[in-house]
């Protein structure tokens, strides 16, 4: 059977060539090939993104459902009977097939729409599957390896190295019945009871043979409350067999509370022109804690590639003793001939931590259903944003201690407390939102007082911070208390996270309260007290592109403030801000290219208030110059680094085994744009570049560099040491 080619959306674009997968979504034809190196993703770069925005546009969003209509309640009909037939049809007497598949254990740390999963564990995988009418199933692992890229002690459950037969049983189970259980098919013989069903789309899938004309049914429970799914069916209109199922399931369906989501594809071929049988299967399972609130989730994501079909050949029944999936001898499964080495498989798809076909599963799904009915309700849990909001140094707060509280209930509404009390500033601060779900829609009131940063993005982690400050008197924070009261709006389209916030906020400067063990804090900025209506907007976009990982972030901040009472000389004053992200990472084998770019702007009619500049300076915002010492309206900032891997000294880590025994060394280069600069600044306009080499090891624990700046009166040699970017986040 030849691979499927193209595909064809009816009433959108022309045909649009997907490689080797008919149902990838997003634009596969724009990934790489591995031959032409991290180099050449530089080159592809700026035309795949204009290719991305062109589809972007050329691609109407579908029409309303409308559900249980009888030409789609037919197709449903024929589907349910012609299901039936496949599993009682004597003509398939069995077959044996070859699986292949890579598991991976990923953490997300962080801001879920922003920051990059990182792999904790990949496992590679071959089973032999057998199956035999009219219902004997047997996979047998006979080949497996794996890899530890962090430590942790981590084990799956038995399916989850094995495929799913048969499009699922009439009672779907997942996780050993631990996830899922008993819940009812959508092509199940009473199907048309428990779910509704809407024709979504027309489909042509072009093969090397023939052309398959597909219908898209979206499917969603008639019982909003009741232990199902929520999804998609890709039916062949000819035969109505299932050729694609992409299903999600219902909070009541999802048993283990800590799952946050729950995604299936199932994608099955033609084999021998008759018989529609497993060809690639994808699974995610994301979970986070019960007890604590963080952005922390474990992800698990299986994918699997079925082939080498043969059918109606004698199966001894000894092959089908034993459990349904057990695993070959040790010596067996060592001896398995891979066709490439594990480091030239599994990089390339630990770059790519984006799995599209999964986040559109749940996209769908969001657009079926109101949002709460998938929503996971956690009860009541501590919550905080990172380890900081626990404990934390600075020079305005001393040692400051925190707590918070969240409480979810009745699947939609979700109350949040936030406290944190400041031992040398002797204030406390907090937040109290209230928020609830509706359909796509999450409407949150909130009230709080804090110290924000007056930079864009952290120049280091807390941890650092924290240690740097009280012992050296250091402290890369530029605090000023804001305190505000309004709304925030957030939803999801087109792959876009979009918060609008509405709020009264009232600012204030802050003096130094605390003294370090040694040297001597530096003061805060001198912010305006100003008060007044703020409007903010900020979107969000992750995709997968070149074979990479791309993450962008904008936002627009409007205020009209007027001067406080205590500060009178100043003038009242409306500026609008606007800020933009964008971060691009592409891993292949030992290679990292990592490049990113950020921009700032602030414009008022009179002069801006010092907590409306743009601060850039420092290891993460300007390397090679002092911190924040760049002060402008206008900023940029520009940084291209690629790493490779160097020997390094590998430590022993008990049951864990050892660190690796290299590092991955880093040169960059960097560059500082500015225009109309501060009375405050280090420097006048212009253009500012840098060098620089970072040593990450221990897992990329740990990040060490040093750089120099090569323009102006302030450059000079900076060392710094801290967390690897993905660990900063939360600690």
């Amino acid at each position: 059977m030849g691979p499927p080619i193209m595909l064809n959306q009816r009433g959108l674009t022309p045909l649009i060539q997907k490689g080797s997968d008919p149902f990838d979504s997003g634009m596969t034809a724009l990934s790489f090939a591995n031959s032409r190196g991290i180099l050449g993703t530089l080159k592809q770069l700026v035309r795949s993104c204009l290719l991305l925005a062109g589809a972007a546009v050329s691609a109407a969003p579908l029409g309303a459902q409308t559900w249980d209509d009888n030409a789609t309640l037919g197709l449903v009909r024929r589907a349910i009977v012609r299901r039936s037939a496949q599993i009682s049809d004597t003509a398939l007497a069995g077959y044996q097939s070859r699986a292949t598949g890579r598991l991976l254990f990923l953490a997300q740390l962080g801001d879920t729409s922003f920051m990059t999963p990182r792999v904790v564990k990949a496992d590679q995988i071959a089973v032999d599957v057998f199956w035999k009418a009219p219902a004997s199933s047997k996979q047998l692992i006979v080949g497996m390896r794996d890899t530890l890229l962090l430590p942790g002690d981590i084990g799956y459950y038995q399916d989850r190295y094995g495929i799913v037969q048969s499009n699922f049983p009439n009672l779907i189970r997942l996780g050993e019945g631990r996830d899922v259980r008993d819940v009812p098919h959508p092509l199940a013989p009473n199907a048309e009871t428990i779910y509704e069903f809407a024709l979504r789309d027309s489909l042509t899938i072009t093969l090397p043979d023939r052309r398959i004309d597909v219908y898209e049914v979206a499917v969603r429970p008639r019982e909003p409350r009741a232990a199902r799914v929520v999804g998609s069916l890709f039916l062949d209109q000819g035969s109505a067999d299932i050729v694609r199922m992409s299903l999600t399931f219902t909070d009541a369906a999802i048993l283990d509370r800590r799952i946050e989501r729950l995604s299936v594809v199932l994608e099955n071929a033609l084999i021998e022109g008759r018989f529609w049988l497993p060809r690639r299967q994808e699974l995610e399972v994301a979970r986070a804690g019960t007890w604590l609130d963080m952005p922390v989730r474990g992800i698990i994501r299986g994918s699997w590639q079925i082939c080498c079909y043969q059918i109606n050949l004698p199966i001894e029944a000894a092959v089908f003793t034993g459990p349904p999936i057990s695993r070959a001898p040790f010596a067996r499964r060592q001896g398995f001939q891979w066709n490439e080495p594990l480091s030239g498989v599994l990089p390339s798809d630990i770059a790519t931590v984006t799995e599209e076909d999964v986040a559109k599963v749940q996209a769908v799904a969001q657009g079926l259903v109101s949002r709460s009915m998938l929503a996971r309700a956690r009860g009541s849990a501590l919550s905080a944003r990172s380890i900081s909001d626990f404990v934390r140094f600075n020079r305005v707060e001393g040692l400051a201690l925190g707590i918070g509280y969240r409480r979810q209930w009745a699947g939609s509404w979700t109350a949040a407390l936030r406290a944190r009390y400041g031992q040398d500033d002797e204030q406390i601060k907090g937040r109290a939102a209230l928020g609830v779900t509706l359909h796509n829609l999450e409407l949150v009131a909130f009230g709080e007082r804090d110290y924000l940063d007056a930079g864009d993005f952290s120049e280091g982690s807390s941890l650092k911070n924290s240690l740097a400050a009280q012992e050296f008197g250091s402290d890369y924070t530029d605090p000023y208390e804001v305190r505000r009261t309004g709304l925030r709006l957030s939803t999801g389209t087109l792959g876009i996270r979009w918060d609008l916030q509405t709020a009264f906020v009232r600012h204030l400067a802050l003096p130094v309260h605390a003294s370090s063990a040694h040297g001597r804090f530096e003061p805060t900025i001198p912010a305006w007290e100003l008060e007044g209506p703020e409007l903010e907007l900020r979107a969000s976009r992750a995709l997968s592109l070149g074979g990479g990982d791309l993450r962008m972030q904008g936002t627009l901040r409007a205020a009209d403030l007027e001067a406080g009472v205590s500060d009178a000389a100043i003038s009242d004053t409306r500026f609008v801000r606007g800020t933009a992200l964008v971060r691009y990472t592409r891993e292949r084998a030992h290679q990292v290219l990592r490049l990113s770019a950020f921009a700032a702007a602030a414009g008022s009619s009179d002069e801006l208030p010092p907590q409306a500049l743009v601060y850039i300076g420092g290891p993460v915002s300007g390397p090679g110059y002092p911190y924040h010492g760049l002060r402008a309206e206008r900023g940029a900032a520009l940084h291209a680094e690629y790493g490779f891997h160097v020997p390094f000294p590998s430590l022993p880590l008990a049951r864990y085994g050892r660190s690796p025994g290299s590092a991955r060394l880093l040169p960059y280069v960097h560059a500082i744009g500015i225009a109309q600069p501060a009375r405050t600044s280090v420097a006048s306009s212009g253009f500012y570049p840098s060098l620089g080499i970072a040593l990450e090891f221990f897992f990329d624990l740990i990040r060490v560099e040093t750089a120099r700046g090569l323009r102006g009166d302030a450059v000079r040699w900076t060392f710094s040491s801290d967390l690897g970017e993905a660990f900063r986040s939360v600690f």
